[in-house]
């Protein structure tokens, strides 16, 4: 496993520590990890078309 060096704000990472104080992840890094993981399945060509596929759909048509 690679181990990433990351700045971020203080209120960020204090509100990373809160969530993870209620319980949401096990620890910091677990959500961190969660966090690049969802950013890059996002970031995905396939995703990335669908999201602005439907994206253009709803400003063209205005459904949910």
């Amino acid at each position: 496993m690679k181990t990433i060096k990351v700045d971020c704000p203080d209120e960020l990472a204090a509100e990373l520590e809160r969530l993870v104080a209620e319980g949401w992840e096990d620890s910091p890094q677990e959500a961190v990890v969660e966090a690049i993981r969802r950013y890059v399945r996002l970031r995905q060509p396939a995703a990335l078309e669908k999201h602005l596929k439907a994206d253009i759909a709803w400003g063209l048509h205005g459904r949910d």
